[in-house]
């Protein structure tokens, strides 16, 4: 499905709407979008760099942006990392 303009501010507003709790829930993405988080995150990387976010001010894009960073790198939770088939990775 092709994504408008009209998404892409829909989507902006989602985020910036949840950035000051750390994230979108993944129910609302869904709900909203009929997409799971990650095309949610690569959407509005994506948005980010379009004329569509050209009006939004610093701190607003600083807290997108951060927003998507914490998505695609979560926190440590000083746990070993897992192997993709969801072994930890013996070092």
């Amino acid at each position: 499905m092709r994504r408008t303009n009209t998404d892409d501010t829909a989507i902006l507003n989602l985020a910036q709407r949840w950035a000051p709790y750390g994230r979108v829930p993944t129910g609302e993405i869904w709900v909203t979008f009929g997409m799971n988080s990650t095309q949610f995150y690569a959407a509005l990387t994506r948005i980010l760099g379009t004329l569509t976010a050209r009006d939004l001010a610093p701190d607003q894009r600083r807290s997108l942006e951060q927003l998507v960073v914490r998505h695609i790198r979560p926190p440590a939770t000083g746990r070993r990392p897992l192997h993709p088939l969801g072994t930890e990775v013996v070092e």
